[in-house]
């Protein structure tokens, strides 16, 4: 049997004959012909048969591939209930609807990428869904070109933004997220990359400079430019750019692990198993998603935030384990790496290189993250401690000891994440009302029930950032450290704290996510509660 590359394929021109034009003489020409080409279109039939055979494979296991990924969804709803979102307002524009407004109206269904945002936008030339903004003859088909053939979209963007300075959204929170459709964004590990002063600032997501499909500026940063001085610059994030350079905005490094796409470095398209804040391009629902679930993957539940820029090794912050290979696997994905690490008792923590999947693995035992040493693009991620949970309330005391014990026994918390669910202030029950007081005073504080105050400008934030609160209480005392905080947002879900003033409450809208207390004896620009 010849193999595939040895059976000569037909033409179609072959075939092409008209029958009826067909003489005595052409007629057994013709049979000939077929008869040579039959076996031919026999050895094809047999190549397409084993091709579609390749490909029916294929399908089954990226089906599989599919049915894991959602087997996963329910632990995933699980662990973003608890993820906090920064302040953010997020918007995009929608510029072919054929191609990015399925995309847009599936994030939106469930929630995610730009729509996981305290307040979002999404601008179009004209009203159809998911639109919120429409700019009258605003023109987004543009041509392609410059050194790297990108849009060159300026106009469009330089429209948006003097739309977006307008917006009450984008005056109620102190950072803006401008997004691509097709951009994969996970706005909960923004966080660790945000300065916690406000000071006008942009992250620099790419080695090469400000990479359009995510662009994070600080409200204060947005404010300041004047925009007839950015210069003649025909791509929209070049342009940007050099508005911020030029009124003066401090420039924050955010790559690699802010965004992974292959323009900046590492330069390889990899999949999205790493702890990326945002992943380009995913332009069709299926890749969206996909890579939405791989990137919620990681890190593992439990898993400690990592150190970034790190590594741990013997006599230097982390030992090898006694019969494990080292590396562990050079060549798996970060969570697999920390599975891996999981059924080993003795690992502590992991290396990976950041902002790859798949990723060399090293495991590491006697974790002292204080000695470890830097070397770029690796990552430490600290393995949970192990705790003992009970049913019954009867051995609460007891399983509480267990886990003290287990945490005394080896620090396993990065530096960054303990800065990010920290409170914005080192404030102390001696000079503020003690928690049992402001319980007994949260009769005084006036309680709006479920709202949104972000939207419609109903609320400013005050110069402090949003934190993690353990409890409510928390939240209320914080507000009462700072004199111009009027009022505080608190989300129910993620327990995170927004101090605001300047609260309106006719501004606000019906949302179940949140709960707004007024300070006691402060206006919130009403004289009585609505029924």
């Amino acid at each position: 049997m010849p193999s595939l590359e040895e059976a000569p394929l037909v033409s179609s021109r072959t075939l092409e004959v008209d029958e009826g034009s067909l003489n005595q003489s052409t007629r057994p020409t013709l049979v000939k012909v077929l008869q040579r080409s039959w076996s031919h279109i026999g050895w094809l039939c047999i190549s397409l048969a084993t091709i579609c055979c390749a490909i029916g494979l294929s399908s089954v296991a990226s089906r599989r591939q599919l049915q894991q990924l959602r087997a996963t969804a329910v632990r995933m709803d699980e662990k973003a209930a608890v993820l906090p979102v920064p302040d953010l307002f997020c918007f995009t524009v929608m510029g072919v609807p054929a191609r990015e407004q399925g995309l847009l109206l599936s994030q939106k269904s469930k929630q995610k990428g730009l729509f996981e945002c305290p307040d979002w936008a999404v601008f179009a030339s004209t009203k159809i869904p998911p639109c919120s903004h429409v700019i009258e003859g605003l023109q987004t088909q543009v041509p392609s070109g410059g050194q790297w053939n990108t849009a060159l979209n300026t106009p469009v963007f330089a429209a948006i933004w003097k739309k977006v300075l307008e917006l009450p959204e984008f005056k109620a929170h102190a950072w803006t997220v401008k997004l691509d459709p097709d951009t994969v964004f996970l706005p909960a590990r923004l966080e660790s990359f945000l300065p916690k002063n406000a000071a006008p600032t942009f992250l620099v997501n790419c080695n090469e400079g400000l990479h359009g499909p995510i662009e994070v500026v600080s409200k204060a940063a947005v404010e300041n430019v004047q925009w007839e001085t950015c210069g003649n610059i025909q791509q929209e994030d070049l342009w940007l750019q050099s508005c911020l350079f030029r009124s003066g905005a401090l420039p924050r490094p955010a790559f690699p692990g802010m965004l992974l796409e292959k323009g900046c470095v590492p330069r390889i398209q990899a999949s999205c198993g790493t702890a990326n804040v945002a992943f380009h391009p995913k332009k069709t629902f299926p890749e969206w998603w996909s890579c939405w679930l791989q990137a919620f993957a990681f890190p593992q539940p439990g898993w400690t935030g990592e150190v970034r820029n790190t590594r741990c090794e013997p006599g230097a912050g982390g030992d090898t384990i006694l019969g494990q290979a080292e590396p562990f696997s050079k060549s798996m994905s970060p969570a697999d790496c920390q599975r891996a690490c999981e059924r080993v008792q003795a690992c502590e923590a992991v290396i990976v290189l950041e902002s790859q999947d798949p990723t060399p693995c090293q495991m590491r035992t006697n974790l002292e993250l204080s000695k470890c040493v830097a070397a770029s693009g690796y990552s430490v991620w600290a393995k949970p401690l192990p705790t003992t949970t009970t049913a019954s309330a009867a051995t609460t005391v007891a399983s509480t000891t267990t886990t003290t014990t287990a945490v005394s026994r080896v620090p396993r918390i990065a530096p960054n994440q303990a800065s990010t669910i920290s409170s914005p202030s080192n404030t102390s029950n001696a000079t503020a009302k003690s928690k049992d007081d402001l319980r007994q005073d949260l009769g005084t504080w006036q309680e709006w029930g479920s709202l949104n105050c972000f939207h419609t400008f109903a609320s400013e934030p005050i110069a402090v950032s949003s934190y993690v609160a353990e409890n409510l209480e928390d939240c209320l005392s914080e507000c009462v450290e700072h004199s111009d905080c009027d009022a505080v947002v608190y989300a129910v879900d993620n327990k995170r704290c927004w101090l605001r003033q300047n609260l309106d409450i006719d501004k606000c809208t019906v949302s179940d996510r949140y709960r707004i207390l007024v300070r006691p004896h402060r206006n919130s620009r009403r004289t009585e509660k609505s029924v």
